[in-house]
């Protein structure tokens, strides 16, 4: 996992670009666990969430 470095801003537009253009997967950590709802495949789409949470998840 890489360590994400936040450069210095000199404009609320170049902050803005920054965040709205970065891809997070590789400062992401990967620990394997992967689950899917079931829905409409149109509407499905997949996020990263707490270890706790995902347990809670997958008890309801």
């Amino acid at each position: 996992m890489k360590k994400l470095e936040v450069p210095e801003f000199k404009t609320y537009e170049d902050e803005a670009a920054f965040w709205d253009n970065l891809d997070t997967a590789p400062y992401m950590e990967d620990d394997g666990e992967w689950f899917q709802f079931e829905s409409i495949p149109s509407r499905a789409i997949r996020i990263a969430i707490l270890p706790e949470l995902a347990g809670e998840l997958m008890q309801l």
